[in-house]
């Protein structure tokens, strides 16, 4: 499901847990040189626990985005995709088809996630 999910909330979720991992470090080191026990462990793991699971729940929402989108292609259904150069309105009857989970047009192709049905 990760490869579904957005660049955006991968990578702030990486450095995310970059940084728990330097917190639980850094709070076991110092804890380790003043001989005492640390909590750092038990708290940082929930936390990288809880972002992987929201990192997870972000692709397989969008991999339902895309199956759902590409279902309603083939049923010849009319759908609006939204880009950065404008909105189209792609469907079986317009001449698209289907490539690779993207819908594509001449030497236009636009990714299954960012369409809905129209």
């Amino acid at each position: 499901m990760f490869e579904y999910s957005n660049l955006g909330v991968l990578i702030m979720g990486s450095v995310a847990l970059f940084f728990v991992f330097l917190v639980i470090i850094l709070a076991s080191g110092k804890a380790q040189s003043e001989k005492r026990s640390t909590k750092a462990p038990y708290i940082g793991f929930p936390i990288m626990i809880l972002i992987a699971i929201f990192i997870y729940l972000d692709g397989y929402t969008t991999k339902n985005t895309i199956d759902e989108n590409i279902a309603l292609f083939k049923s010849a259904k009319e759908l609006k995709c939204l880009t950065f150069g404008g909105t189209y309105l792609v469907s079986k009857q317009r001449g698209w088809k289907l490539h690779n989970g993207a819908f594509m047009k001449d030497s236009l192709s636009l990714d299954a996630r960012y369409c809905k049905e129209e």
